[in-house]
């Protein structure tokens, strides 16, 4: 498997938008579609892959990508 590992040090995520960001339409930002994690989501997974997020408030999120190798 491939491992791609992308995190920032930006104000994090409450359990509550951790939970929601991928869903389709689900967005913080004030221009944003909502669609962005949701159709690379999608992508990941019709190459057998998975994507998970992790994110601690204050600290920062780290989005971790699997995606095999055969």
């Amino acid at each position: 498997n491939l491992y791609i590992y992308v995190k920032d040090n930006g104000s994090g995520m409450d359990s509550f938008a951790l939970k929601q960001i991928q869903e389709p339409f689900y967005t913080t930002k004030e221009k944003g579609s909502g669609l962005g994690i949701s159709l690379s989501r999608e992508i990941i997974n019709c190459h057998g892959g998975t994507i998970n997020y992790s994110s601690t408030l204050n600290k920062g999120t780290t989005c971790k990508i699997v995606l095999p190798l055969n």
